[in-house]
């Protein structure tokens, strides 16, 4: 766990996986390698090498890290490629997915970063659930953990990318997650909470997969840019009701 001095640092999408990975204990960061868009642009065919070296055989994805994707201000979720299932030993398919991911970069900026990175992964298969998870509402601040979930593709990219099956919303109030009975769902609430602490930060946007067996794969952490928005005594109010609900309810059932 990180020491209690210490203060987590977000940064590309890269940098704040890396410096989670080692930190967590109920949610794993799937292998990874990155590079810089200059070293890419340098000698894409040692990248190649190294990435094929690396994970020696298998599928990956090509996910973009550019250094203006997220930010405590603005996130820009979605808006660069990232290419899944591209097999390491099918080079001129891993040329054209990085090539392709880096080209997305020039979308907002007509620029790119030298600070942009590149970030590969090892695809994660046996899914049940994956999606996104908002450790607050994201449009209010009121105190519910937000999931929006696909539990029928297997996949890992319908919700982030607005696929047909990414239509499943739980929420689950803060102060009562322990009545979870779902054990793919208690796996991943204690992720959650788990991420929260090391990070010192109860507004998270958290890309999330769960396997068969219920283990969670984290695949990216940010800060939820729409804060400033939020009425800070509405979490308050909401804990209020819903004791007084709660209450009335048991009465009511005795």
């Amino acid at each position: 766990m990180i020491h209690s001095k210490q203060k987590f640092s977000f940064g590309t999408k890269t940098d704040t996986l890396i410096r989670l990975k080692p930190l967590l204990l109920h949610s794993h960061v799937p292998e990874l390698l990155c590079f810089s868009v200059t070293d890419w642009e340098d000698d894409p065919d040692i990248l190649v090498q190294k990435i094929r070296s690396y994970f020696s055989d298998g599928l990956v994805i090509v996910r973009s890290s550019a250094y203006h994707e997220d930010s405590d201000l603005a996130t820009m979720a979605g808006i660069h490629d990232s290419i899944s299932d591209v097999h390491v030993d099918n080079i001129d398919l891993l040329h054209k997915s990085i090539k392709k991911v880096v080209s997305s970069y020039e979308r907002i900026h007509n620029s790119r970063s030298q600070l942009d990175q590149v970030l590969i992964q090892r695809m994660i298969n046996n899914i049940s659930t994956s999606g996104v998870v908002f450790t607050q509402d994201m449009n209010t601040g009121a105190p519910y953990y937000v999931i929006n979930y696909d539990d029928q593709t297997g996949r890992t990219d319908t919700v982030t990318c607005g696929g047909q099956h990414s239509n499943k919303t739980l929420l689950i109030h803060r102060e009562n997650g322990q009545n979870l009975h779902s054990e793919r769902f208690k796996s991943l609430h204690k992720a959650v909470q788990e991420i929260e602490k090391i990070t010192n930060c109860s507004a998270l946007d958290i890309e999330f997969a769960v396997g068969w067996d219920n283990e969670v794969y984290v695949f990216q952490v940010r800060k939820i840019t729409t804060q400033a928005n939020w009425n800070r005594g509405l979490s308050i109010k909401v804990n209020d009701a819903t004791l007084r609900v709660e209450s009335f309810v048991s009465e009511r059932f005795r």
